[in-house]
């Protein structure tokens, strides 16, 4: 998401925000490019993401769209959890 948000994209951050929420076998993470800093956020529950750097305070979903409506790039990347190895794999990202 970068610049103003379209409709499909929120659609679809609310779809994956969804499918985080209501399975042991994804997660989301979000990436956010502001001056050159890149900081990454997993959701934790609900609408609220938690920071890779404890100092940091957490993001809500409308935060992320905010900072991405203000011209700040927010990468959003689905995470499968594979159950069966115990390891996680990430499959990609879904930049909007």
């Amino acid at each position: 998401m970068n610049g103003s948000i379209s409709g499909a994209e929120s659609s679809l951050l609310n779809q994956l925000v969804n499918i985080a929420n209501s399975s042991p076998h994804a997660e989301l993470i979000a990436k956010i490019s502001n001056a050159g800093d890149v900081r990454g956020f997993v959701l934790e529950s609900g609408n609220l993401f938690k920071s890779e750097i404890e100092s940091n305070s957490k993001k809500s979903k409308n935060d992320l769209l905010s900072l991405a409506s203000l011209g700040n790039p927010v990468t959003v990347n689905p995470r499968a959890i594979l159950s069966w190895s115990g390891v996680k794999d990430e499959e990609g990202g879904i930049p909007f």
